[in-house]
């Protein structure tokens, strides 16, 4: 009688514990990717053209320095006033940015913001203070516009994200407004986040369309 005892690899059951671990890891971290994509959904593949606003830093006013003011043709400020500035990325609506800009040449602010995407919620709020620059000239391929006033602010914000599965994480970075206004208070200008621990070269940022119709504004 031939009693062959089945043998079973000790390699077959090595590769199926892999293979079992090698799956958990993928749906792990297909988890953790779907809660924080980038941190900021539209990272990529926006078709908001990033700015580089720290880059400008030398033009935000301390506190207690004087701000040259404009004249004509630009916007001459003789009263304070305030703009409610339509926020967006990638026709997507991000709230409204508040500019409060003052007869002494400061502006400052805040933003607030929330939405869904896809499973996760977002909440945005932020607080910016800097000034107008009335030196600065625009220029594009079409040529300059002696017209527009330039402005940049700038100031924190903090991002809570919240997932279903996974909770909440919140960021905090650092936030700019800049762009340019119009004789009859229209604007059209940038909203950029970003952080502020790596350098130039490689610091991460994502920008938002910033505007003010001309047929929004309340004379």
């Amino acid at each position: 009688m031939n009693n062959t005892r089945r043998r079973h690899p000790k390699g077959f059951m090595a590769l199926a514990t892999l293979v079992v671990v090698v799956i958990i890891l993928v749906l792990y971290m297909t988890l953790i990717k779907g809660f924080f994509p980038s941190s900021v959904p539209g990272r990529g593949g926006s078709s908001v053209k990033q700015d580089r606003p720290w880059r400008l830093d030398h033009l935000i006013m301390p506190a207690d320095k004087h701000v040259d003011m404009p004249e004509p043709p630009q916007l001459v400020i003789s009263d304070d006033f305030e703009l409610k500035a339509a926020v967006s990325r990638n026709d997507s609506d991000r709230g409204f940015a508040e500019l409060k800009f003052q007869d002494n040449g400061t502006v400052s602010g805040k933003w607030q913001c929330d939405y869904t995407h896809e499973t996760r919620q977002y909440s945005y709020i932020a607080t910016y203070a800097g000034n107008i620059v009335a030196d600065k000239e625009f220029s594009d391929e079409s040529g300059t516009d002696e017209s527009l006033l330039f402005f940049i602010v700038r100031g924190t914000y903090t991002q809570r994200v919240y997932h279903p599965d996974l909770g909440e994480k919140l960021t905090e970075g650092i936030i700019y407004l800049s762009g340019w206004i119009a004789p009859d208070k229209s604007l059209k200008g940038k909203l950029t986040i970003t952080t502020d621990d790596i350098t130039d070269k490689d610091k991460w940022a994502a920008s938002y369309e910033l505007t003010v119709p001309a047929e929004s504004i309340k004379n």
